[in-house]
């Protein structure tokens, strides 16, 4: 009779686990025939090494300013919408969070258990720093019903494919009117994933932008991108039924500059073609074409030997709010101000914003390691640079989401955060504009991990980027922030 093996696995298991343990023990130096053996140390995610433990007391250190500073905010902020007693409580509240959640037990980020399985705690967090900046935005949702309500969103690639951008608009929309997505580039990297919006275009369109190359300096539009035509090109715009409000439409708006001569070639859903000559000269120029009906998709033709630039178009229907998604993938908000002053008050003369919203960060975590001071001077250029061109617009900052690391086996907080955030911090301050806190309301410390981990998942297993269903949350937290402070 053949004898039962079934023990047989896991003598091995036991045998491997108490050699590595023995190997765990050997000195860090040991040769053995002159050859230098790697040390083995299964035990290396249970012990605190003092690399951490220098690593913790920064970061405490960090996080400490950071905290400090944003309270200081919160106190300084007025709520023109609240009493004083409500704006006490907030206060009093936050500091409960803040405790409740250990973050002066600055350990805690080093702690798995921390992490909860019912998903992300988010905390409502006020719009704060300074609020009359807000009102030229907030006066003019109040004129929705007979005016247009323009917002522009510049951020990362943390908005690419309409994220967050898209939910934003939504929300607003179906509570101030407006149907259509706004802005859309003639061309776009991110159609696979866009779900506003389902967009095609010939390949012989030259692209140029802020966040891939310039060798000829050509003047960038307000997405931070010019489009030429190599040849007759086209571009179809087509809604989705994803979000109730981006279609149907009946305008749209054609952009373009140095123009010669000629015309172009446009078309309303399965309708007749029409034709549309070019204004000369080298400013930003406007072409506003309507249909009679609604409708869902629109085409522009660029014939050969068509030698002007073009910029994108804006799909519109009504008065309401229109929201314009302007990603710039890897950047980190400081090559805004290549988009000359001269141009941006020319399509503000169109567009005419409302609110500007800037939503970068993470793209700077190298920049703030190697020079802090200078990042904070070049966006509160930047914002100066906007304010120039948008005198009319309220401006606001959206801070840097969380993000994780892996720091001995566990996903974290990265640190450098901290330091992002209280940079951030600084920006609004010297900038004099509004400010909100993604960090805090999304969940503070180690929140991106429960993000990820959530069911179903709020966050991509990068640690980095929120997916649909996350950038639908963030929209959530932000809209009812912002309204609360009108």
């Amino acid at each position: 009779m053949e004898k039962n093996k079934i023990n047989q696995p896991l003598k091995i298991i036991t045998l491997t686990i108490v050699f590595a343990l023995f190997l765990s023990l050997l000195p860090n130096d040991l040769s053995l025939f002159g050859i230098k053996l790697k040390h083995v140390d299964i035990l290396s995610d249970l012990k605190v090494t003092s690399n951490q433990a220098g690593t913790e007391e920064k970061s405490d250190t960090e996080y400490q300013n950071y905290l400090k500073e944003y309270e200081q905010m919160l106190k300084q902020s007025k709520d023109t919408t609240s009493k004083e007693t409500e704006k006490k409580e907030s206060m009093v509240n936050f500091k409960n969070n803040v405790l409740a959640a250990g973050f002066f037990n600055f350990s805690s980020l080093f702690n798995p258990n921390g992490y909860s399985s019912r998903g992300p705690k988010t905390k409502l967090q006020k719009i704060v720093g300074n609020l009359n900046e807000m009102q030229k935005f907030f006066n003019a949702l109040d004129r929705s019903k007979t005016a247009i309500v323009r917002i522009a969103h510049f951020g990362d690639s943390g908005i690419e494919g309409d994220l967050i951008s898209a939910d934003i608009r939504e929300m607003l929309q179906k509570k101030y009117g407006g149907k259509g997505v706004g802005w859309l580039s003639m061309r776009r990297e991110d159609i696979t994933f866009r779900i506003s919006t389902k967009q095609s275009f010939s390949d012989n369109w030259q692209m140029y932008s802020i966040y891939t190359n310039n060798p000829h300096d050509y003047s960038f539009g307000i997405s931070g991108e010019i489009f030429i035509p190599k040849g007759a090109c086209w571009s179809l715009f087509e809604a989705t039924r994803f979000y109730p409000h981006s279609a149907p439409y009946k305008l749209a708006r054609i952009f373009y500059s140095n123009a010669k001569s000629g015309e172009i070639n446009y078309q309303f859903g399965n309708k007749k073609r029409g034709t549309i000559r070019l204004k000369r000269g080298a400013d930003i120029q406007e072409a506003v074409v309507k249909s009679k009906r609604p409708v869902r998709k629109f085409r522009v033709n660029i014939p050969a030997g068509t030698n002007s630039y073009f910029y994108g178009v804006s799909l519109e229907n009504g008065n309401g709010v229109y929201l314009d998604n302007f990603p710039l993938r890897g950047n980190s908000g400081v090559d805004i101000k290549e988009i000359p002053v001269r141009t941006l008050k020319d399509f503000g003369k169109y567009l005419n914003y409302k609110l500007i919203i800037l939503e970068f960060g993470l793209n700077a975590l190298p920049m703030i390691k190697r020079n802090y001071d200078w990042y904070v001077r070049e966006m509160v250029s930047v914002i100066k640079h906007l304010k120039e061109a948008f005198p009319n617009a309220s401006i606001l900052m959206i801070g840097t989401q969380d993000k994780s690391i892996r720091i001995n086996g566990k996903f974290v907080t990265d640190p450098t955060i901290f330091k992002l955030l209280k940079a951030q911090l600084e920006i609004i301050k010297k900038a004099n504009v509004a400010y909100w806190n993604l960090f805090e309301a999304m969940g503070g410390i180690n929140s991106m991990h429960t993000w990820v981990t959530n069911n179903p998942p709020l966050a991509s297993q990068d640690h980095i980027h929120f997916n649909l269903q996350g950038g639908k949350k963030v929209a959530q937290l932000f809209v009812e922030s912002l309204l609360e402070s009108k």
